[in-house]
């Protein structure tokens, strides 16, 4: 978390907050673009450091030093870590929602990260951690034959899918341990690999550092 820190003093932005937490709504933003720190919601808090950021070169780095929401559908653009001190808990909306950035060459291109504990789910009908080409927000699944988007999970402690509808990831999760409770259609997963690029800021020091889920059946 040091390392994230630091990188994100002159890659990013640094969130602290008086609030017991802080939310990121798709509603009010629906798009993250990492590429142009200038249009973030809170643009006035990075470094004036922070150039050519959310590259592959340079990605930005988020640390948001209290617990993370993330409601209804959030689109990322550029590279990106986006890292809560404490838990992170992702809210999709009633016809399809989640967050997601690009895959490019079958990589990943964002990588979200709680140092406790992730929650994925609510009542609805698509959790939409990817799409695919030609894809629609109330359906992760519809359109063309290659995805096109995807997000990297990681969970220090625990990542928790808990929901009524359908889970739909691409990318990969990257935790100790996993539940899944799912009352909807079983969890389906594409993985695509994160890129060294967004894994470097610290996270090579961490326990897992690899995919701990690589397959996921019901019986």
């Amino acid at each position: 978390m040091t390392a994230l820190r630091d990188q994100a003093m002159i890659s990013g932005a640094i969130i602290t907050t008086s609030q017991p937490s802080y939310s990121i709504d798709g509603v009010a933003t629906p798009v993250l673009d990492f590429t142009n720190p200038g249009t973030l919601p809170w643009a006035g808090s990075f470094p004036s450091l922070c150039t050519n950021c959310g590259t592959k070169s340079n990605p930005f780095i988020l640390v948001v030093e209290k617990p993370l929401f993330i409601y209804n559908r959030v689109r990322i653009k550029g590279y990106a870590v986006i890292v809560s001190s404490t838990n992170v808990s992702i809210s999709p909306q009633i016809g399809g929602g989640g967050v997601f950035g690009d895959i490019i060459e079958v990589e990943t291109t964002v990588i979200l990260a709680s140092f406790d504990r992730m929650n994925v789910g609510g009542p609805v009908s698509h959790t939409c951690m990817g799409l695919e080409s030609g894809g629609t927000a109330s359906s992760c699944t519809s359109g063309g034959s290659n995805f096109t988007n995807g997000i990297t999970l990681y969970a220090r402690t625990v990542l928790n899918f808990e929901t009524g509808g359908s889970v739909y990831l691409v990318g990969g999760i990257v935790a100790p341990t996993i539940t899944i409770d799912l009352t909807g259609d079983p969890l389906t997963m594409t993985y695509a690999a994160p890129p060294e690029a967004i894994t470097d800021p610290g996270f090579e020091f961490q326990n897992p550092i690899g995919p701990v889920l690589v397959s996921y059946s019901e019986w």
